[in-house]
């Protein structure tokens, strides 16, 4: 079954269980999925709805294949914690239900390629008609992403505002305790792009990135908040990325002696594990990617635990001994 075909398949099963749960709190155009489910396809009122189709063989496997590796909603499954007016706003809007007829992920993010050209939450210079961008951020929550969907729009090579839309229904949608995890990577990202209205006021995408990480005040919206223990290690996070940032700087003098063997101590932290110094080996150095980072990445393995990571060059620890003897070349 193609992914397209999928995705329409899911959309009309939406619309199905929509037909049974009109009139108990659904907002107007929004169709619940179910108890703690988050909303699917927007149809207009008095749709016709079709009978189910029946799914057998590798069709079936291919929906559970795409529903064992959607990215979890957490949160308010109305309005995806989105202040409730701005929410309101977007599924009344023309725009928004003009999207209806797009089923599948590439399908927005070519529109969000083709029509966004900022990230704020209302169009400019008015609070009552949302944004492009956030129209089509609501849609993405509708159909539900997977990882790999995420990764390729958080990586996306042709328009930073695809990067931005996946940032932001990282930020405003899943679960707080994993927001770091998916933003750790780009805190450092160097791509330039401007985020509102105005072309002028440009930053770095690892800046916006910690800035909605870190304020809850979004041109003129609220983002949701962070529970403060999450608040606080993500905060203790940023401490170490300048940390890091620091030691970035005064690695690139030594980055010739980074030759594969040689043991260092590096930094690994994951979700289950705080970041900590253990003994790693050099594997290799990978040059910056070009226009997102300024800094080479090195590969080493842990030999405490046999596991393969890059690595910034910030949370590599050169050996005293070459640091202290001036190496580099």
């Amino acid at each position: 079954m193609s992914r397209s075909a999928l995705d329409r398949f899911e959309q009309k099963q939406a619309q199905m269980q929509a037909q049974h749960s009109m009139g108990y709190g659904a907002p107007m155009g929004i169709m619940p999925m179910g108890p703690g489910a988050a909303y699917g396809a927007v149809a207009p009122l008095g749709a016709v709805f079709q009978q189910q189709p029946q799914l057998t063989g590798q069709e079936l496997e291919d929906l559970e294949e795409k529903r064992r590796n959607e990215i979890p909603l957490w949160g308010n499954d109305t309005t995806f914690n989105m202040n409730p007016l701005l929410a309101n706003r977007i599924i009344e809007s023309d725009y928004f239900q003009s999207l209806q007829s797009m089923t599948t992920y590439h399908e927005v993010v070519d529109e969000i390629y083709h029509k966004c050209k900022n990230v704020e939450p209302w169009s400019p210079g008015t609070q009552r008609l949302p944004s492009t961008a956030f129209c089509l951020l609501t849609k993405l929550l509708t159909l539900r992403l997977t990882t790999k969907m995420m990764q390729g729009m958080l990586s996306h090579r042709d328009s930073p505002y695809i990067r931005a839309i996946g940032f932001l229904y990282i930020r405003v949608a899943t679960e707080p305790k994993n927001i770091w995890n998916w933003f750790e990577e780009y805190i450092a990202d160097e791509e330039e792009f401007a985020p509102t209205a105005d072309p002028e006021l440009k930053m770095t995408i690892g800046k916006w990135c910690t800035k909605i990480l870190t304020d809850m005040s979004y041109y003129n919206t609220m983002l949701p908040r962070i529970p403060v223990p999450v608040e606080r290690k993500i905060k203790a996070y940023l401490i170490l990325f300048e940390d890091e940032q620091r030691r970035a700087g005064d690695n690139m003098t030594f980055v010739s002696e980074l030759v594969s063997g040689l043991e260092v101590r590096a930094i690994y932290g994951d979700e289950d594990n705080d970041p900590a110094w253990y003994p790693a080996v050099v594997n290799e150095v990978v040059p910056p990617e070009e226009g997102r980072s300024s800094w080479p990445s090195v590969v080493v393995t842990f030999p405490e635990y046999g596991n393969q990571e890059c690595l910034p060059l910030g949370k590599i620890e050169i050996p005293e001994s070459i640091t202290s003897g001036g190496g580099g070349g």
